[in-house]
């Protein structure tokens, strides 16, 4: 009742929650609702209203969401985003599945773009083990760009990858930011990479001194480990 009261409020703020809110009670009269959503000049309410389209065997629901799906044309990409997330969380269909991977894969690539941020996230959330999107995760990996998903992908890379991770060690530390290095750093131990003491150094420098509990951790490790390299 709360969300229906808001569903034209002059903030789109709440038009988005109540579309979000609308998700959870499927119903001929709310599908309406959230059609007209779909229309909304506000992007993420917007997207908010596809999202709400994702609905286990509702046929009313799928036929709305199919129609956007093969009439794209006139979509944003942000909404093509919000019809490939809603497919993947409500079809059972394989190839519709498929189809979808493809396309958050296709508008995933952009580092910066608020509909390439969201495809990555729900490309690691769901299909992470997915061959092309591990590539994916190493190509942002050795960029070094957009720091949740590269976070999120260290430590996959950790449990499934040591041997691509050990191998673009120092690239990787250059590139990206001092908790990601940090991370990996504090797990040389469990895999003992080729560099690993060229790593230290990188990662000691990282900071140019101006993160001192992070500076002195890494000395510690390695004084830990090879007290005469942490003299050095």
């Amino acid at each position: 009742e709360e969300a229906l009261k808001r569903v034209d409020h002059i903030n789109p703020d709440l038009r988005a929650a109540s579309a979000n809110a609308l998700k959870h009670f499927p119903s001929k009269d709310n599908l309406e609702i959230i059609e007209n959503l779909i229309t909304d000049k506000n992007k993420d309410v917007s997207f908010a209203a596809i999202r709400s389209l994702a609905q286990n065997n509702i046929e009313e629901y799928e036929e709305v969401l199919f129609d956007l799906y093969h009439h794209p044309k006139n979509l944003t990409n942000l909404q093509k985003v919000a019809v490939y997330i809603s497919i993947m969380e409500s079809t059972k269909n394989m190839e519709y599945m498929e189809r979808s991977l493809e396309g958050l894969l296709y508008y995933s690539k952009h580092p910066t773009e608020k509909y390439s941020v969201i495809a990555r996230k729900e490309l690691s959330r769901r299909m992470w083990s997915h061959p092309r999107v591990m590539d994916l995760m190493k190509r942002f990996m050795l960029l070094g760009e957009d720091f949740n998903f590269v976070y999120f992908a260290t430590g996959k890379f950790l449990e499934h990858e040591k041997e691509w991770l050990d191998e673009n060690l120092i690239k990787i530390f250059n590139r990206n930011g001092s908790r990601i290095v940090a991370m990996i750093r504090n797990k040389f131990y469990e895999f003992c990479p080729k560099n690993m003491w060229e790593g230290f150094k990188v990662a000691l420098l990282k900071n140019k001194g101006t993160n001192r509990d992070y500076f002195t951790g890494t000395l510690k490790a390695i004084k830990h480990y090879d007290p005469d390299s942490a003299r050095k």
